[in-house]
């Protein structure tokens, strides 16, 4: 049985219309959040797809580095959530 796995990678404020000063508040769980789960993950030898945000692409290089030197499948979830 084959079962795939996705993640979508944004911070909590990324998906409603706010100002950047409340994002430069807000506590940053996003990096340490998916850090914990890339190594839940390794160490149940699980791959994933990770669907980045354009922003958190931009602000944390290093993670998503990570997420592709381990073998995870990245893919572009675009860069905002504008109302159309």
């Amino acid at each position: 049985m084959r079962h795939a796995f996705t993640v979508d990678v944004e911070d909590w404020y990324q998906g409603i219309p706010i100002t950047n000063q409340m994002s430069a508040q807000s506590e940053p769980r996003l990096e340490r959040s998916c850090h914990h789960l890339l190594d839940i993950m390794a160490e149940y030898n699980v791959l994933g797809t990770f669907f980045i945000l354009g922003p958190v692409a931009q602000h944390y290089p290093d993670l998503i580095r990570r997420i592709a030197r381990e073998g995870h499948e990245l893919g572009c979830h675009g860069w905002s959530h504008d109302l159309v």
